[in-house]
């Protein structure tokens, strides 16, 4: 058996965030760019060094974990990966480069494993349907996402052929389509009642952003309602920055979290503190 790690995203991403008009998730290329400006202004130091820092103490963190037996870290390498996998027993997880995955499931069986989603939003405005506890919410999931999601290939060769013939991972919250590819083929899919892992919105995450920063009238509704900001302006991105600000600051680990096999995600979740804090320092 093999345990495979994918990181989602295109080699060198961030390097598209000033460049690109669409990019999967995020607000437009205008809005991303004054983001960007008004980060400077705030914390005196650029957006994608953060975010870089995010991301280089979640990959230390994941090899440190050893749980993994392979780690790929961009869609091209998932891609190339599973083109020329020939194995018959394989474990596929994929997730962002800003999450926390605590532990390694024991209860896994072969077909599509899917256990609840949590996650932390500290503006409250991404999950807004939803209720939180401590702005730490773990939900059975109603949409499948990738990153709360095992693959168990166990010598079921219909199986690999569906995951290269629709990518596993093309899109992160695709999943429901292809899980009706993995029903047609007969594949065993399992609802377990617990969480491994956990989505963490940070202030970098362009998703984030483009609930925010959007035209519908759900943005127009989180502006008004969080930020109290009709228009997406230089005032509401420092009132978003000032928001995430005073919940870190204050920020205690949740109690769901005190059992020893969350221990190391929880350390994590105090290094992404830490990082904040520094940051803020800087202003």
């Amino acid at each position: 058996m093999i345990k495979v790690c994918h990181i989602r995203g295109k080699p060198t991403y961030w390097q598209n965030f000033k460049k690109a008009d669409r990019i999967s998730g995020s607000p437009l290329l205008e809005n991303r760019n004054l983001i960007y400006d008004c980060w400077e202004q705030y914390f005196n130091t650029s957006y994608i060094n953060f975010k870089l820092k995010i991301r280089e103490k979640v990959l230390n963190y994941i090899k440190q974990q050893n749980i993994f037996d392979k780690i790929l870290y961009n869609d091209d390498q998932y891609n190339t990966f599973i083109r020329k996998c020939t194995n018959t027993n394989i474990i596929l997880y994929s997730q962002d480069d800003d999450d926390i995955v605590y532990f390694w499931p024991d209860n896994i069986k072969p077909g599509l494993n899917v256990y609840n989603y949590s996650y932390i939003d500290v503006t409250e405005t991404k999950r807004i349907e939803l209720t939180l506890n401590e702005k730490f919410l773990k939900t059975t999931p109603d949409k499948i996402q990738s990153n709360h999601v095992i693959i168990w290939k166990e010598n079921d060769n219909k199986l690999i052929k569906t995951i290269k013939q629709y990518g596993y991972v093309r899109s992160h919250t695709s999943l429901d389509s292809y899980k009706e590819h993995l029903l047609e083929n007969n594949t065993q899919i399992q609802y377990h009642d617990n969480f491994f892992t956990t989505q963490f919105y940070h202030l970098t995450s362009l998703s984030l952003w483009k609930n925010i920063a959007g035209v519908k009238k759900t943005s127009l509704e989180i502006r008004k309602t969080f930020f109290n900001e009709s228009e997406f302006n230089r005032q509401c991105i420092f009132n978003v920055f000032e928001t995430y600000m005073k919940f870190i600051t204050d920020f205690q680990i949740p109690t769901c979290l005190n059992k020893p096999k969350y221990a190391q995600g929880a350390n994590l979740l105090e290094e992404f503190k830490n990082l904040y804090l520094e940051l803020n320092n800087l202003r």
